[in-house]
């Protein structure tokens, strides 16, 4: 079975169900797996659903993961700033400006 590429009709925000004119609607919650998804150095990831309603944008059934810092005592007190979120935006924008100019390719599809 071939593998699935990723879509490259926009981010995940617009491909799973968000909607900006809901952001302000935040009667849902997020319904978490109860084992980790991935585990980073300091960091679990979690797979979640959006149920009964929005959250945050993302329409009902839309799906989402979650990173959370491991309960451990040398992560106490960290948290992600503003600053944090802008370093993403900017490794996001390098990788998108790489994926351009060098078209890469894995099995003779691209790499997205």
């Amino acid at each position: 079975m071939p593998k699935r590429s990723r879509s490259s009709f926009g981010s995940s925000f617009e491909r799973n169900g968000a909607d900006s004119n809901r952001g302000g609607r935040n009667n849902g919650f997020l319904d978490f797996s109860f084992a980790p998804m991935g585990v980073g150095e300091s960091r679990l990831a979690y797979r979640c659903r959006v149920r009964n309603g929005c959250y945050r944008g993302y329409t009902e059934g839309s799906y989402c993961i979650v990173k959370v810092f491991k309960n451990e005592a040398r992560y106490a007190g960290l948290s992600v700033s503003q600053v944090d979120v802008d370093m993403q935006v900017d490794a996001r924008n390098l990788a998108i400006a790489f994926n351009d100019e060098c078209e890469p390719e894995k099995y003779g599809c691209a790499c997205l």
